[in-house]
C-alpha cells in the first residue's frame, strides 16, 4: 500500500508541471488539425474513411509520446536534485529502491495512459469526421494494434533516459543522449553483421511490427536477422529494461546526497 501512495503521488507531480498538459495540447491539436485537413483536402492526406485516419496517425503520435517518454525519463529524478528535494524524498521510511521504482512505474503508468488517451481521441475525430463507414482491411484490432507496437519502444527509452539522469544526474544530458540513440540506434545496429550478435542488440528488436502477419502493421518489413521472433526480441526488451534499473538501483544505493 505505502508503495501505491508513492506511486499516486509521482504521477501527481508528473500531472502538475506545465509540460505534460502542453504535451496532450499539443498532441490534440494536431490530431484535430489533421483530421480537419484530412476533411477539406481529402485529395492531400487520402485517409477520408473511418479507421484510415487513425491508423495513419499511429506512427506518428507514437514518436511524440516516445519523445515525451525521454523528457519524463530524464526530469523525474534530475528534478529531484534540482528542487533540491532529494533529501526529503530520502528521510521517508522506504528504502531507495522503492522510492526509485516508484518513480519508474508512475513514469510507465503515464506514458500508457497518454496512449490510450491519444488513441481514443483520434478514433474519436475520425468517427466524428469520417463517420463509421468502414472499407478495405483496416479493423479495430489493427489500429489497436498499430498503437500497441510502438508502447515497447516507448517505455525502453523512458527507462534508457531515466537510467542515465540517475547516474550522471545531467537532465540536458539523459535527453541528449537518448534523442541520438533513438535517432541513430536503429540505422547503427543494423549496419552490424549478424556474426556479431546484432540480433541481441536492443534497437533490433524495438519494432516488433515486423513479427504481425498483417501487412496493413508491418507494412512488409521482415525481422533484420534469421533467428528473431516475436518471443525473442520481447525478452531481450525485459532483459535491457531489468538490467538498466538493476544498475542504477545500486548505484542509487550507494550515492552519497549532500
Amino acid at each position: 500500500m505505502r508503495f501505491l501512495a508513492l506511486v499516486q503521488n509521482e504521477i501527481m507531480k508528473i500531472n502538475s508541471k506545465r509540460q505534460s498538459v502542453f504535451f496532450l495540447y499539443f498532441c490534440l491539436v494536431f490530431i484535430i488539425g489533421i483530421g480537419i485537413a484530412n476533411r477539406i483536402a481529402p485529395d492531400l492526406y487520402a485517409t477520408r474513411e473511418y479507421l484510415k485516419f487513425a491508423h495513419s496517425l499511429a506512427s506518428f503520435l507514437m514518436i511524440f509520446v516516445t519523445l515525451f517518454a525521454i523528457v519524463l525519463g530524464a526530469q523525474s529524478i534530475t528534478d529531484e536534485f534540482k528542487d533540491g528535494t532529494i533529501k526529503q524524498l530520502l528521510l521517508r521510511p522506504v528504502s531507495r529502491r522503492t522510492i526509485l521504482l516508484s518513480k519508474y512505474v508512475a513514469n510507465l503508468a503515464v506514458i500508457i495512459g497518454t496512449v490510450l488517451i491519444l488513441w481514443a481521441a483520434s478514433m474519436l475525430i475520425d468517427v466524428l469526421l469520417f463517420g463509421m463507414v468502414r472499407s478495405g482491411g483496416l479493423t479495430f484490432g489493427t489500429v489497436c494494434k498499430a498503437y500497441l507496437y510502438g508502447l515497447p519502444d516507448s517505455i525502453f527509452m523512458m527507462t534508457l533516459s531515466f537510467f542515465i539522469a540517475t547516474v550522471f544526474k545531467s537532465s540536458p544530458l539523459s535527453i541528449t543522449a537518448s534523442v541520438f540513440l533513438y535517432i541513430a540506434g536503429n540505422v547503427l545496429s543494423s549496419l552490424l553483421p549478424e556474426k556479431w550478435g546484432a540480433k541481441y542488440i536492443i534497437f533490433n528488436n524495438l519494432n516488433l511490427k515486423v513479427y504481425d502477419p498483417n501487412p496493413l502493421i508491418s507494412g512488409g518489413m521482415e525481422p533484420p536477422f534469421l533467428g528473431m521472433s516475436f518471443g525473442f526480441s520481447i525478452i531481450m526488451i525485459l532483459v535491457h529494461i531489468a538490467a538498466l534499473l538493476l544498475i542504477q538501483i545500486v548505484i542509487f544505493e550507494k550515492r552519497e546526497v549532500y
